[in-house]
């Protein structure tokens, strides 16, 4: 299924003349062949863990993973993405402290991180008990604290491009994100990259005849 749908993501995303302009300058920085780290945080945790199968592992288990693929491949950066500019600021000074001078840099692609304000709101939301209705993130979309949508857009797209330019991969196939970036890392590639996934959950794809709960990590199903 994998080899099916990997290429078929490639061309759906396939950028145009004017995300590659963009791609092209938050590439600067990047030392190639690079290593991926995706952190999901901020809505993530806590309120979806029942139906993500997920749970919110600290940076220290991204950087000890990181420091696993680091050893083994020689790599001239690792490029971070997160939600949450906290985190990854708590990996690169993670990294450092397991690695210390033999780690290679810890780049970013100076995307947006609103997944600090995303928890600090969903839980005042389910402190107060207004989760009927709209859904948590309906409300913090509409919230006072607004965000430029389409720069959240795409910087979305530029996590994911530039992460799929790397050669390895660090993160949890429970999130889309990581999922499509292994198709498009593998198809670049044309093999599976190096990658691992913290919470064990295995790549998988929702398709017309797969039951909608078809993926699975070690905390139970998920929908692809």
């Amino acid at each position: 299924q994998f080899w099916e749908v990997a290429p078929r993501i490639a061309r759906l995303l396939k950028p145009n003349a004017l995300l590659e302009r963009h791609l092209a300058k938050r590439r600067r920085g990047i030392q190639f062949p690079c290593l991926a780290v995706h952190m999901r945080y901020g809505d993530a945790c806590g309120v979806d863990a029942v139906r993500t199968a997920r749970r919110c592992d600290p940076t220290r288990a991204y950087a000890d993973a990181a420091r696993r693929i680091v050893t083994r491949y020689r790599f001239g950066s690792v490029l971070a993405t997160s939600d949450s500019h906290a985190h990854l600021d708590n990996f690169r000074r993670a990294l450092g402290a397991r690695g210390g001078n033999s780690s290679p840099p810890v780049v970013t692609t100076g995307a947006m991180t609103i997944g600090d304000h995303l928890k600090r709101e969903t839980e005042e939301l389910r402190r107060k008990n207004t989760t009927s209705g709209p859904t948590l993130f309906d409300h913090v979309i509409s919230s006072k604290h607004r965000h430029d949508d389409w720069q959240l857009h795409l910087d979305f797209l530029t996590d994911l491009h530039l992460m799929a330019e790397c050669d390895g991969m660090v993160g949890k196939f429970t999130s889309n994100v990581d999922r499509i970036v292994l198709a498009l890392m593998a198809v670049r590639r044309r093999c599976v990259p190096p990658y691992i996934s913290l919470d064990e959950s295995r790549w998988c794809f929702n398709s017309d005849t797969s039951p909608m709960r078809a993926g699975l990590s070690r905390y139970g199903r998920f929908t692809c």
